[in-house]
């Protein structure tokens, strides 16, 4: 099966196959329509293990073809070190988003390292941690002229990156060989947006009244097998569905007393030394990474 394949992009028994693969019918083909509000339709497709940049970006332009916005996809670069200790690039950054007003700004709700921080960021994203959006609008400069350029504007954004920020730190890079192990960096070149994804996420492209255009990137959804959690919290409820507080008193008491005998074990307890160890390796990266990105927040 090609990577083109209606499966490949989540559309199962909509695809008539003997329909032109121009215009309409290769939009209708890739895209449903949404329920919620008028003259909307939404298309995605999944980031799976080897795929490169190059398929990447053949998707996610099919899709956004219509539009005036033009996306390249790039690898996130792998930190590493040269001869002489310099790092080849600075892979701890500040989000941008949009404000209430509307207005574009680096995210300061967080410190730096929990942000962009491309050593943890394949697991943030397949967890859910980050939430990827970039939404952006166009009009016609001279809505009477054939041919009119588009004007382009940023109307939300959210977990995403500067281009120039990307550039300057020299995050980005072309070549598979220098690549962060499952990285991708979505890069719109018209609003200078650079959106992180990951394997095993999936990019979904929604398309408003043919003027605005969001682009999102998700977890994939689980199969049912995830853990999830059976805390019983339902013990806690009288006959009448109100909250009670002596059987949660007594077990938070009992909960008080195991969580200091386990952190009296893990400071004393030979059980637990490779995991003090551990503990004390990863301080100690931390700190290099903050020494190494500048940051002192």
């Amino acid at each position: 099966m090609s990577v083109d394949s209606a499966a490949e992009f989540g559309e199962k028994g909509t695809a008539d196959r003997g329909r032109d693969r121009s215009g309409t019918a290769d939009r209708d083909r890739l895209f449903r329509r949404v329920a919620r509000g008028e003259r909307r339709r939404a298309s995605g497709f999944d980031i799976s293990t080897g795929r490169c940049a190059g398929v990447v970006a053949r998707l996610l332009n099919r899709r956004v073809r219509d539009t005036p916005l033009r996306f390249d996809v790039m690898y996130f670069r792998r930190p590493e070190r040269d001869a002489d200790g310099r790092w080849n690039c600075r892979w701890i950054e500040r989000y941008d988003m949009t404000d209430s007003a509307g207005c574009r700004k680096e995210d300061d709700r967080e410190p730096a390292h929990f942000q962009f921080n491309m050593r943890y960021l394949r697991s943030w994203l397949w967890r859910g941690i980050r939430h990827p959006l970039f939404k952006a609008s166009w009009r016609s400069a001279f809505p009477d002229m054939p041919g009119s350029p588009m004007i382009t504007h940023v109307e939300r954004l959210f977990d995403v990156l500067g281009l120039d920020t990307a550039l300057r730190d020299r995050l980005l890079t072309d070549e598979a060989n220098e690549a962060a192990d499952g990285l991708y960096a979505l890069v719109e070149r018209t609003t200078g947006v650079v959106i992180p994804a990951a394997v095993d996420t999936r990019i979904t492209v929604i398309i408003q009244n043919d003027s605005t255009l969001t682009v999102r990137v998700e977890p994939l959804p689980g199969d049912g097998t995830a853990y999830r959690s059976r805390n019983g919290h339902e013990r806690y409820l009288d006959e009448h569905g109100e909250w009670t507080q002596n059987q949660l008193l007594t077990d938070i008491d009992r909960w008080s007393r195991e969580l200091a005998r386990h952190i009296r074990e893990s400071d004393e307890s030979p059980r637990y030394a490779s995991l003090r160890v551990a503990v004390k390796e990863l301080k100690e990266r931390t700190r290099n990474d903050d020494e190494a990105n500048q940051w002192n927040d």
